[in-house]
């Protein structure tokens, strides 16, 4: 897998996930462990959250307060 670029990856990810290219896509500022992206649309009824950190830390784990139908995709484990 090398070459890969994140940005490439996240837009890959949110197409997969339904969310159109237009999406709102932020860095989430609740996360200060791990880079955490929050992805919205007003086509979609939830919103979609991707961290592609080679590792997760605990503390985004337990921050990551979502509504049950949202979405938390990652790489890896803590």
């Amino acid at each position: 897998m090398d070459g890969w670029k994140k940005q490439n990856l996240l837009i890959e990810v949110m197409l997969m996930q339904g969310f159109p290219l237009d999406s709102l896509m932020r860095q989430h500022p609740n996360f200060t462990e791990n880079q955490v992206f929050q992805i919205h649309s007003e086509f979609c009824d939830h919103d979609l959250y991707v961290c592609l950190d080679a590792q997760l830390s605990q503390s985004t784990i337990e921050k990551a307060v979502l509504y049950a139908h949202d979405i938390f995709i990652c790489l890896t484990a803590p």
